[in-house]
């Protein structure tokens, strides 16, 4: 936090206080600062009861509601220049993932319900990029541009403009592409019909790598780092630069890799680690592994999650059995899926959860602890056509936090960014082509938040010096 975030929080404080007290019908000062604060809140007068003075705790702690009407659920993760992260609501009901998310890199191109957008990282608006394809069912991509498969196999190279237009050129419509490794400078590389294959940008065409066996995964190959793939059922490493491959085991039944420099992978449902010195190490053979998520985690067949300490050993992350997806590339940075819930910095010492209404479906991305805008924005949807409530504090300004429930069990907060002039609806980030999303006021969730929450805690620490206690 700054010297200036923490005199704006103070001034903030200080003017909530005088709503309340205006509220009151108190004596306001001319001049509405700490020093006359107190002489205000004694003008307040004795209530019809008689007797007692007016107890402004409980609107303190009041809790007011507000609703957005949506079809789906979206959150995005803001990076701020402070450091601090928050969440940014929208409508959305459906994402494809991006293959290269368990691969960190930047990440501003998405297909959210069947479409393209592109994120705008200096005012976090996601434009819309009109394009007549929609049945996608995967991509790759680091930025604005990439390689995507639509559900009929074929191969599409993409690039996405802020100006709201997406130029899509075919590649190959007479194989079946089913898996894409990271995007990257030159183009990627892809299994199509088996065969291991390169794409290439700058021509949209694609070369045959390796065609003598059957490949089934690739992961990786990025920016200069080379990646794993799987080949009749054995893993193999690929170099970036040439595309030559060495088999890492002799070991038959490999059905997943992930990761980069340093990855995992699965092999008759046992766990292997995958490391720079070109082999695969068994790191357990004692539950059934169905998983992976970058370099670091990995999830059983009974929801168990995971993390790998760089293959010296491996983990279990708390003891819930409700772990169901994860993305990211090591375990500082991923996101998990648990029992509908989101979570973040997927080990033992960090686990922080981030969504609480327990309907999320999907994800993708990371969050980097990187200051690079464009490197810390992960996704999250859900289907569900339910409200989206949210709670504020009784007078809410703006980039005040909302919270998730009367308790504020919340990590990454969302900010409100400007409120309508007859208070009936407040609006937050993101912009989705240009729109901020809107929640309207919602008078039957209103409550009490079971804390104080931060934006009036000196309001009460001042009602606290005046009542002597």
């Amino acid at each position: 936090m700054t010297i200036a975030s923490e005199i704006q929080r103070i001034k903030n404080n200080i003017a909530n206080a005088y709503d309340v007290c205006t509220s009151k019908g108190a004596n306001i000062p001319s001049d509405k600062n700490s020093s006359n604060l107190a002489n205000c809140i004694n003008s307040i007068t004795v209530g019809s009861g008689g007797g007692s003075n007016v107890d402004l705790k409980p609107l303190i702690k009041k809790a007011i509601g507000w609703t957005n009407q949506n079809e789906g659920k979206c959150y995005f993760v803001r990076w701020n220049t402070d450091g601090t992260y928050n969440l940014m609501s929208a409508n959305f009901k459906t994402l494809v993932k991006n293959f290269a998310t368990n691969y960190m890199g930047s990440y501003i191109s998405y297909i959210l319900d069947g479409c393209f957008y592109i994120r705008q990282t200096s005012s976090d608006n996601y434009i819309k990029c009109n394009c007549d394809i929609t049945d996608w069912i995967g991509y790759s991509s680091t930025g604005s541009n990439g390689f995507a498969i639509r559900a009929n196999g074929s191969l599409y190279y993409y690039s996405l403009s802020t100006n709201g237009t997406a130029t899509v050129k075919l590649v190959d419509d007479t194989g079946v592409w089913t898996k894409l490794a990271s995007y990257y400078y030159s183009g990627t590389y892809g299994i199509r019909n088996g065969a291991l294959c390169k794409a290439i940008y700058s021509t949209y065409t694609y070369t045959v790598v390796d065609n003598s066996g059957t490949w089934t995964d690739v992961c990786c190959l990025s920016y200069g780092i080379s990646g794993y793939g799987i080949k009749d059922g054995k893993v193999y490493y690929i170099n970036i630069n040439s595309g030559d491959t060495t088999l890492l085991s002799d070991e038959t039944g490999f059905t997943a890799v992930s990761g980069d420099s340093y990855g995992l992978a699965i092999c008759n449902g046992a766990l292997y680690y995958l490391s720079g010195s070109r082999q695969a190490k068994l790191l357990d053979n004692t539950q059934t592994w169905v998983k992976l998520c970058g370099s670091q985690n990995a999830i059983t067949s009974t929801g168990k999650l995971y993390c790998s300490s760089y293959g010296s050993s491996i983990q279990q992350v708390g003891t819930d059995t409700g772990w169901t997806d994860a993305c990211g590339q090591s375990s500082g940075v991923a996101i998990g899926l648990n029992r509908g819930n989101v979570y973040w910095q997927l080990s033992n010492n960090s686990l922080k959860q981030l969504t609480f209404d327990g309907d999320i479906t999907q994800i993708d991305g990371a969050i980097s602890t990187m200051t690079e805008k464009d490197r810390t924005c992960a996704v999250m949807v859900s289907n569900n056509s339910n409200n989206q409530n949210l709670y504020s504090v009784a007078y809410p300004k703006q980039d005040y936090s909302l919270y998730f429930d009367k308790n504020l069990t919340t990590q990454f907060p969302i900010k409100i960014n400007s409120i309508s002039n007859n208070s009936d609806y407040i609006e937050v980030l993101p912009l989705i082509n240009g729109v901020k999303q809107k929640y309207y006021r919602n008078t039957n969730i209103d409550g009490n938040f079971s804390v104080t929450p931060d934006e009036h805690k000196r309001t009460e620490e001042l009602i606290n010096i005046l009542e002597g206690s």
